[in-house]
Order: structure tokens, then sequence, then C-alpha cells
């Protein structure tokens, strides 16, 4: 039985007459509907980026001006999570200019390029027209809103997409490279060189494949360890020592970021296994066994994971689903969009958010508007007090606004704020999801200023209010989102305010 989505098992035939300019027409309006949607997309709801964005364009700044990845010039601290993204930055910047405005084309290029890869896969199994509707609907469900944010996921999907291409035309060397380039982007794409070494024909193309790699693997050795002394950046060390998450907290988070994500996972994994008994190509099983293992590790090292981490996982089991389905299964299919329904609901209230010009649809708009506060307070800051130390336990907008030094009291670019965790709950902090501000910490390193929303600060507050930090009192007080008319919030993540405390031996009292 075949279906009226799927592509024709006989292919037509050869000398039939060349088709006409209408053949043509569907596929190029439903391209120029993507790009123009996923652009306006892109510009629009970049304006409430991540506030990590912020953390490589400010480490890409110091190698840009100071030749060196760090985030403070002076410490030479693994701070980043992707090398490829950073390294572009910086030529970028050097060549151009230290801007955050460059970002939206950049992570709009790779959005397109994953779109564009992604409807050459999957013509495997679809025409033409039906390929790019899948693959815009992919991209537009589970890619695009992180390419809003400005993280350097889209440009790991892409190159890992474009291995997965290569895998099917038998280009092992390019395969190796482009996987590489995936892993340089994202570090947990080195589950995906494991799984491509061991699903591979022989040992020839493995061969091959490893030795297009060998390029990109070469420089990441010899890059981190001539600024860094080490492979493993200090961020893996530090978010695991700070956010011991416990197996409820775990799943607390996937219940109130994507729950209904997690389900979509486990629904299309009894229907992968099922799927997988066919005979398959390598490449097809590998797009399904990748996301499943990497989701996996997720779960077992219980990783806090951020919006952008979601879609190195849920993009590759989408694509690997639709490319294993036949036209046999229209259970398989209707269940594949039912279960959809929670990214596809996110996806469409975004999109009416665009066309009422309403951005406080947008689902990352609340921490978006916090993220411009951040850049106003820490450019304030800068022009008040440059010469000051400042503490902080986010460091992106807020480190972007004041260029100056900055303490991470999370210990992502700060070692040295370590050894003061993990700390202790519900004493120090509410939840263990918290990347909260030790008072020791603020005793012994000295800060001019501390910077912090209420809900990082309950330690500091209850310390300075009982005398504990005694030299340390408020100085400033900012609401903690920017002001929007499109919206009425006045909080998030129960916090009201974000606070500026000075040392009293260094500023005036206002």
């Amino acid at each position: 039985m075949q279906l009226p989505f799927t592509r024709p098992s006989q292919r037509p035939d050869q000398t039939a007459a060349r088709p006409s300019w209408r053949t043509y027409a569907a596929p190029a309006l439903l391209i120029t509907g993507a790009v123009v949607y996923l652009a306006v997309y892109i510009f629009t709801y970049s304006q409430y980026p991540s506030d990590d964005a912020y953390i490589h364009l400010r480490i890409a700044r110091h190698l840009a001006e100071h030749n060196v990845p760090y985030y403070n010039p002076d410490q030479a601290v693994a701070g980043g999570s992707s090398l490829f993204w950073l390294i572009l930055l910086g030529g970028l910047f050097k060549l151009i200019s230290a801007t955050p405005l460059i970002l939206p084309y950049l992570t709009l290029g790779f959005t397109l390029g994953a779109f564009a890869v992604c409807t050459l896969l999957l013509q495997e199994r679809f025409s033409r027209s039906q390929a790019l509707v899948l693959a815009f609907f992919l991209v537009a469900t589970t890619l695009v809103n992180v390419a809003a944010l400005l993280m350097e996921t889209p440009a790991a999907i892409f190159f890992w997409l474009l291995a997965v291409r290569c895998w099917q035309r038998k280009s092992f060397g390019w395969m190796g490279f482009f996987s590489a380039m995936a892993f340089l982007t994202r570090y947990e794409f080195a589950v995906w060189l494991i799984v491509g070494l061991l699903m591979l024909e022989d040992r020839r193309t493995a061969y091959r494949y490893v030795l297009g790699g060998v390029g990109p693997a070469l420089f990441f050795v010899v890059f981190n360890l001539t600024f860094f002394a080490t492979l493993i950046p200090n961020t893996v060390t530090a978010k695991s020592q700070v956010y011991p998450l416990s197996l409820d907290e775990f799943l607390f988070l996937l219940d109130t970021n994507r729950l209904g994500l997690a389900l979509f996972s486990a629904i299309n994994l009894g229907l992968l296994i099922a799927s997988l008994k066919h005979d398959l190509p390598r490449w097809m099983k590998a797009c399904a066994f990748f996301p499943l293992a990497l989701f996996g590790m997720y779960c077992m090292r219980k990783v806090f994971m951020f919006s952008w981490y979601w879609p190195n996982v849920f993009f590759p089991l989408s694509l690997a689903y639709l490319l294993i389905f036949t036209g046999k299964q229209r259970v398989a299919f209707v269940i594949f969009l039912f279960s959809f329904s929670p990214p596809l609901t996110a996806a469409v209230t975004d999109g009416y958010g665009l066309f009422t010009g309403n951005p406080s649809l947008y689902r990352e708009y609340d921490p978006g508007r916090r993220v411009q506060q951040y850049l106003r307070i820490g450019a304030e800051l800068d022009r008040a007090y440059p010469d000051a130390v400042l503490m902080t336990s986010e460091i992106g907008g807020l480190g972007w606004g004041f260029p100056g030094r900055i303490i991470d009291a999370v210990g992502l670019v700060s070692p040295e704020s370590l050894r003061y965790h993990p700390m202790a709950v519900p004493e120090d902090r509410d939840s263990a999801i918290n990347g909260s501000i030790p008072p020791q910490a603020i005793q012994d390193l000295q800060p001019n200023l501390v910077v912090s929303m209420e809900t990082f600060s309950k330690a500091v507050r209850r310390d300075i209010a009982n005398g504990r930090l005694e030299n340390y009192y408020l100085l400033q007080e900012y609401p903690v989102l920017a002001p929007d008319s499109h919206s009425s919030h006045v909080d998030l993540w129960g916090a009201h305010l974000t606070q500026v405390f000075s040392r009293s031996t260094d500023l005036n009292r206002p």
C-alpha cells in the first residue's frame, strides 16, 4: 500500500518528455517560503539570545584583540564549549569588528545549510517537494529556535548532516572530516565519531574515515594543549560539580523543559528498533543509533540539558525515523506526527508571534529579556567602575557589557571558585539546578562588585543581613527583566530584581 507522501517505487520512464517549468514551480516556492520564514524568525527573535552566546563572544573578542582564547585575558582557562565557533568568531572579529551583529547571519547560514542537506537526505525516500516540506518541518520545530539563541548548535547539525550525506555517497574521507568538524563544534558529537566508526562496512572504509578526521582532530589537540594544557574544557568539570543532579531532579528538568520531546523519544525508540530489523543502509541505522546513544549518555550522567542540547538528540532522531519509515507503515507515520505535537505547538506559537508582531510568544522570550538587562547593567557598571573586579554567576551578557575582570562564581571560567561547590540545598540555594554565588568565595576573593539575580544570591543576602559579609552592602537594584511593552511579566525563575553589591572599602556609598 503506497502512501501519497512517499516516493513511488518505480522510476518514471526515462524516455518521457522533459518536465515543464511547472514541475519546478512548487519546489521553488517551497524553498523561497522556507528561506524567508527562517530569516525573519532568526533576525526577529535573535533580540532575545542565550546568555551563553555572549560567553563565546567575549572569548572570541579576546582571541581577536589579545591573541588568547580566554574569558579573562590573563587566565588560561578553557571556558568555551566549541572550538570551531571560537575560531570562526575570532577570525571574523579580526577581519571585521567585534560585534554580536554578525551572529544572526552566521546562525541563519548554518540553519539554511542544514535545511538544504536534510532535504537531499530525505530525497532518498520522498519526492523533492515532499523532502522540502519535511526538512522545513524538522528545522522549524527542533533547530531554528536555537539558531535564534545565537548558539553554535545549527553549525554542529550542519556538519553532521554533511557527514551523513558523504556516507550515503560513499565518500568516507569527507565523512570523517565533517564528523570531526561536528565534534569541534559540539563536543558531544564524539558519540557520533564512535558510532560512525563502529558501523562502517569494512576496515578499508574505516581507514578512510579515520584519515579524513585526522586534520581537525590534530588541530583540536594542538590548540588545546598549547593554550590550556588540557583536552577537557573546564566547563565540563565545573558543570558536573556545581549541578550534581539527582535522578528526580534530572527527571524534573525533563518534565519542565522538554517532557513532550522525551515522550517523543521513547515512542520512536520502539518504532526504530522494530524498523531496524529490516535490511537498511548502515548510514540510516547509524542516524538512529547516534541520538539514542547520546540521549542515553545524557541520562546516565544526569546532565543539566540546556535548550541548545536538545536538537543534537531530536533532530537526528526525527530524521532517522523519517528515513527508516516506509510506505507501508501508515500507523507509524501517524504516531510520529502525534508524538511531535509538543515541539510543533511551540513552533506554531513562535510563528504566530512573528505574524502578529508579539515576540512575547517566543519560547525563550523572558530569558532573552534578562540577557538584555545584563548587557545594560554591564555597560553601566563599566562606565562607573571600569577598574573594578566583578563577581557573578551568569557571565554572558554581563561579561560582554562589562569588559573588565570577572570572577565566575560558578567556576566555568574561574576554577578557583569550584572549591566552594556544590552549595547545600536548601540552606544555601533552593535547588541543585541553581548556579548560586557562595558567600565564602566573596569573603576570600574580595571582588569589588557582586552582581546577581535574587534567585542566585540567597546565601549572599542572608550573610549580608546577619553580618557575616559586613563589608558588603547593596549598591543598586535593577528589574530582572528589561522593560518591554509586549509583556507584563516582571519576574523570572521567582526573581524580581538583579542586585549589585559593593565592597564598602572600595566604593563610596551613594
